[in-house]
């Protein structure tokens, strides 16, 4: 009897497995142990299965019976692919048949009547000041299959700030945070500005290589003293695609900025500021920003919670 198959990329396979099961009701939570049960396999036994890639005929059974998956097909296992290539982690230059995107799109043709779409729903939304600064992530009102990657368009507007003394000042560059949170794992995968950087009108847009706690920087590059202005939205692009997720993933995403960080609160040059310039201008944000809370001097401008949810339309 065949043992110890190696299964390329398996746990991110287990992992389409659970949300498979749970958007079918046939599980009553996203994860590994569920899946387990509904399996009949010892969770231990599987939990190690899924990390090491290695899966005995039985489980191989167990699985594709609960699953409703051929273990013959070239989207589980490429046996054109020798055990040694499938057993490798990294992706680069894969060629087999048989990614987690293939074997994705053969669970859904075999439950196809679960098939469902969803959408983005914001629930909650808050900001400083609407005047001062305000951002928006949005799926744009498209719905996405299941299985698919749901993209989402980033738009922010800044206003400058004029003093008494006549100071024209505002911030020359601002941190858009992203969190997922997911029970059974949901990620980014395509995120705008990462490995390189990209043009947003007149400021640099810079990603990390994160995938659930995500951040972007924006600059303008334009000037010691330029300061970002208007609005600055990711048209052609989504800022970011969100795999994975299920009924309930959830996403908060926050525009901040550092009150105390002296390359970000600028001042038209044109004014002549006596004395220290840049103390001058953290007091003045301090006063017209005096409830916020901050951490190391970073402070939310806005904030927003959405979560993907059934499309019921």
């Amino acid at each position: 009897m065949r043992e110890g198959r190696k299964v390329y990329r398996s746990e991110d396979k287990i992992r389409s497995m659970c949300e498979v099961l749970y958007r079918a009701r046939e599980i009553v939570r996203c994860d590994l142990k569920r899946l387990a049960e509904k399996a009949q396999i010892n969770y231990s036994t599987l939990r190690s299965a899924a990390k090491s890639g290695s899966f005995s005929a039985d489980i191989e059974a167990a699985l594709a019976q609960v699953c409703r998956f051929d273990i013959q097909s070239a989207a589980w296992v490429d046996d054109d692919v020798p055990n040694a290539v499938r057993a490798q982690l990294t992706r680069a230059g894969y060629r087999g048949r048989d990614t987690p995107e293939r074997f994705q799109v053969m669970l859904n043709d075999c439950w196809a009547s679960t098939s469902v779409r969803f959408e983005a729903r914001r629930r909650k939304y808050s900001s400083i000041d609407p005047h001062m600064a305000y951002h928006e992530l949005s799926d744009c009102g498209q719905s996405t299959s299941a299985g698919a990657e749901m993209p989402f368009i980033f738009n922010c507007h800044f206003e400058p700030f004029y003093h008494h003394s006549g100071i024209r000042f505002g911030f020359r560059k601002a941190k858009v945070s992203l969190d997922i949170a997911c029970e059974c794992g949901a990620r980014a995968e395509q995120r705008l500005g990462h490995p390189e950087p990209i043009a947003l009108r007149n400021a640099e847009l810079v990603g990390c290589s994160m995938k659930q706690r995500l951040n972007w920087v924006i600059e303008r590059q334009d000037g010691a003293d330029a300061i970002l202005e208007g609005d600055y939205a990711t048209q052609d692009e989504p800022l970011v695609t969100v795999a994975g997720f299920v009924d309930g993933t959830s996403l908060a995403s926050r525009l901040e900025v550092n009150l105390y960080d002296r390359t970000t609160c600028v001042a038209d040059a044109s004014v002549t500021v006596h004395g220290n310039k840049a103390q001058i201008i953290e007091q003045i944000f301090s006063k017209h920003i005096p409830a916020v809370q901050h951490r190391n001097g970073w402070i939310i401008l806005s904030e927003q919670e959405s979560v993907i949810a059934r499309y019921e339309g």
